[in-house]
């Protein structure tokens, strides 16, 4: 059979970073984070050395290499969101009155 990753070419950027951060380390526990059933948090040595991948399970899933108080260190894959700005007094659709603010007229018209 035959990889499609190409074999001889180089590792990537976050493959290098692991191997930097992780190399000596030894997997010290396994955990499922709070509620989220398809987010599992590596532990990888302890103290002031520890890192942690934690591993996200959803549609294309994500990597996530933080050090031992969980700031992030490296990623697999960057996501970025477009957030849509509304009228200061309006709601996210440019509407001048939200939602909120017309139910709150309409309980006041009874």
């Amino acid at each position: 059979t035959s990889s499609s990753g190409g074999g001889a070419g180089m590792p990537s950027n976050f493959a290098m970073k692991l191997r930097k951060h992780l190399r000596s380390l030894r997997l010290e526990n396994v955990t499922q984070l709070g509620n989220l059933d398809r987010v599992v948090d590596f532990k990888f040595g302890s103290g002031s050395h520890a890192h942690h991948l934690i591993l996200e399970l959803y549609a294309q899933g994500n990597l996530i290499l933080t050090d031992g108080e969980y700031r992030i260190l490296g990623l697999l894959r960057v996501h970025e969101y477009e957030v849509v700005k509304g009228d200061a007094d309006g709601d996210l659709n440019g509407n001048e009155e939200s939602s909120r603010d017309k139910k709150k007229k309409e309980e006041v018209k009874v």
